[in-house]
């Protein structure tokens, strides 16, 4: 999973290096990084919990996860 999201963070920055640099401000990047921590525990919960339960109950949390993670932002920023 770490692996995974390296690699995506790498393109993106590769893509859109000019727009990071203009635009990132410290607390985009503190904000950002709770966030991130949130929905990396979010994952990894996700990830262990799927040998333990079914998938339908599995697939709740994952929509749980969406829909909490803009409402956490939202309180941080």
């Amino acid at each position: 999973m770490t692996i995974r999201f390296f690699i995506g963070a790498v393109f993106l920055g590769v893509i859109f290096f000019k727009e990071i640099k203009n635009n990132i401000t410290k607390e985009a990047v503190i904000a950002g990084s709770m966030i991130g921590v949130f929905l990396f525990i979010a994952f990894a919960f996700q990830t262990i919990g799927m040998s333990y339960t079914t998938a339908s109950k599995n697939a709740f949390l994952t929509a749980i996860n969406v829909v909490i993670v803009p409402f956490i932002g939202f309180v941080l920023i």
